[in-house]
This record gives C-alpha cells, sequence and structure tokens, in this order.
C-alpha cells in the first residue's frame, strides 16, 4: 500500500505502565506515527512517562485525551479488566484503537466492540506484536517449505515467577489477572498463526490463594500432532522456547514471543531476525498504513483471530469453573 511520506498517524498512549514505555519508544521511530499525546489517571505520572518521549499533549485523564480531535489512534495500555470500557470510551469518540492483549476478558464482550468500530469505520485491533515480528513470519515460511518433514510434535513454555501480590494487576481478579490472560495468550496465538485451530483442548490448571489461575499445562491436538503448552506464574521455564520437532528437523525458537532468532537443530542453522527497533514498531507501522488506506482490519490480526482466541480461553476457563467478578 502506498501512502505519501507527510502523512502521519497522530498517537495517543492511553496509560503510563511498562509496556506503554515500550510503544512509546517504538511510535518515536516509526514511519506514518508521530507519538503525540500520553495520558495517565495522575497528570504528575503523565508529566514524569513523557519527559522520555516528548509528546506535544500531556493529560491527566483518558477523558481529556479522547476529547482531543487531533488524536487519531490511541493505544490502550491498561489492564485486560478495564480493556472493554476503555475501547468502548475510545470508539464513542471516534478515535482509532490498538488494544493491549488480551483484547477483552472474554469474547461475548469483544463481538460489539468490533460491531460498532465496523458500524462508525474505525480501525479496531489488538495489539499481538508477536504477529508481527520477523521471526513469526520466518518460522511460517518454514513450516510452508516442509523444511521440518512431518510435524510429530510442538512444545511451547512460557512461565515466568512472579511474586503474588493481590494488589497487582497480574494476580488481580478485578483487573483482569492470571497467567492464561497474561502470558498463556501467547502460545495460544503462535499455535493458532501457525497451525490454526485445533481439534480439541484438555488441561490441568492450579489457583493462587485469591483463586485466579496460576499454572496450566493445555494440551492441543491437531489431525496428525498434538501440542503441549506449560504457562506459570510460578515457575521460570527459561528459555521459554517453542520447539516444533519434526521427522526431518526440529525447530527451537527460545523467547518465541520476541525471538530474534530460530535454529534449526539438525541443519545446525541458526537464523538472525533482529528487531529494527524494539519489536513493537512492525505492529504499529502496520497500524498506521491501515488507517491511512482506510482499512478496518488488518490481514495478520483480524476480528475474528482475536474472537477465536477469546473462544479457545472462555472454554478453558470454563472447564477450570473461573470466572472473573464482572464478567
Amino acid at each position: 500500500m502506498e501512502v505519501m511520506d507527510t502523512q502521519k498517524v497522530r498517537l495517543g498512549i492511553m496509560g503510563c505502565g511498562a509496556i506503554a514505555h515500550a510503544m512509546s519508544y517504538a511510535a518515536n521511530h516509526t514511519p506514518y506515527v508521530e507519538l503525540y499525546a500520553v495520558a495517565s489517571r495522575s497528570y504528575e505520572k503523565a508529566v514524569a512517562f513523557n519527559t522520555s518521549y516528548d509528546a506535544k499533549k500531556v493529560y491527566g485523564s483518558y477523558e481529556e485525551l479522547v476529547l482531543d480531535k487531533k488524536v487519531d489512534l490511541i493505544y490502550i495500555a491498561t489492564p485486560h479488566g478495564l480493556h472493554h470500557e476503555h475501547i468502548k470510551l475510545c470508539l464513542d469518540h471516534d478515535k482509532h484503537v490498538l488494544c493491549e492483549k488480551a483484547f477483552t476478558l472474554n469474547a461475548d464482550l469483544a463481538r460489539p466492540l468490533f460491531k460498532l468500530a465496523k458500524e462508525k469505520k474505525l480501525f479496531l485491533m489488538e495489539a499481538m506484536w508477536t504477529r508481527f515480528i520477523p521471526s513469526t513470519h520466518m518460522i511460517k515460511d518454514v513450516l510452508s517449505l516442509c523444511v521440518l518433514g512431518d510435524i510429530k510434535h510442538v512444545t511451547i513454555d512460557f512461565g515466568v515467577k512472579m511474586p503474588y501480590d493481590p494488589s497487582s494487576r497480574l494476580w488481580n481478579p478485578y483487573l483482569g489477572g492470571g497467567a492464561l490472560l497474561d502470558i498463556g495468550i501467547y502460545p495460544l496465538t503462535m499455535m493458532q498463526v501457525l497451525f490454526g485451530k485445533p481439534n480439541s483442548m484438555k488441561s490441568h490448571v492450579e489457583f493462587a490463594l485469591n483463586g485466579v489461575d496460576k499454572k496450566e499445562k493445555i494440551t492441543l491436538t491437531y489431525d496428525t500432532f498434538e501440542a503441549t503448552i506449560r504457562i506459570s506464574f510460578e515457575d521460570d521455564l527459561e528459555p521459554n522456547a517453542l520447539t516444533i520437532e519434526g521427522s526431518q528437523d526440529t525447530l527451537v525458537s527460545e523467547r518465541f514471543w520476541m525471538s530474534q532468532k530460530v535454529l534449526l537443530k539438525e541443519a545446525n542453522e541458526v537464523i538472525q531476525m533482529p528487531f529494527e527497533m524494539n519489536g513493537y514498531e512492525y505492529e504499529l507501522y502496520e497500524s498506521a498504513l491501515m488507517i491511512l488506506n482506510h482499512q478496518l482490519e488488518h490481514p495478520l490480526m483480524t476480528h475474528d483471530m482475536t474472537l477465536e482466541i477469546l473462544e479457545w480461553m472462555d472454554v478453558l476457563r470454563k472447564t477450570w469453573k473461573f470466572e472473573y467478578p464482572h464478567e
């Protein structure tokens, strides 16, 4: 798609936590994007945040951000449990939206948001950066070329030891806490990207003292192989790798959700795929192109893709009898 070099999408950041720092840094180095505004519920926090990024506008409320008519796109970097209301707030004020994963707590909350975005002709996308990074494209190419032979088994680990703190967003059920929505979404997304929808899922879960999920093992069954996914807030599962075992070779992608290299073990080949900046530039660049070309969805992260992953997680949580308080 062609756009004029002088065209820019003016970006507003909603929420000034850690992930917002990564996106703001990328925004200052991404073509067709201007970091225009940052907003927090605290004006002082927003001012402190902006010292590193030099956005033109700083706001002490999200309402002020959405009322700024110069803001084209808002990146939502608030906790999962707040995404629904914040997406709705942005759409109601005619803003395009890039919302951090997990998009909403469940699929039922997401469907009317996508419907509203289409009615208002607004771009709305889940910010799943893993879909856009170079290594993910490389892995898809390896599979399409049948370099590995017949797939025998897939293993994905994502475990990061997190101190138990019921007040933090990672553990707080009112903020959408728990391992599945925060990190489990990544291996599920990789399986969807690479292999599509499984025939069946089964799982085992362990809960924290306050009832949110802290650890799970999920088995996805496909026609000719199974995938084993381990997710944990209790264990460090480094190198947190995606491993695809084939009849001819085995592919390993360490820290798969943000990998910058892919290993083919039998071929003894390491394929380097470095980021241009920090990895967030790819989804941001693609979002800007979609908006400048009046496209409402990106083919690598469609509304249906987001809904399908949410539906998988809904099914898993239903088998665990785990609901969030405000679902």
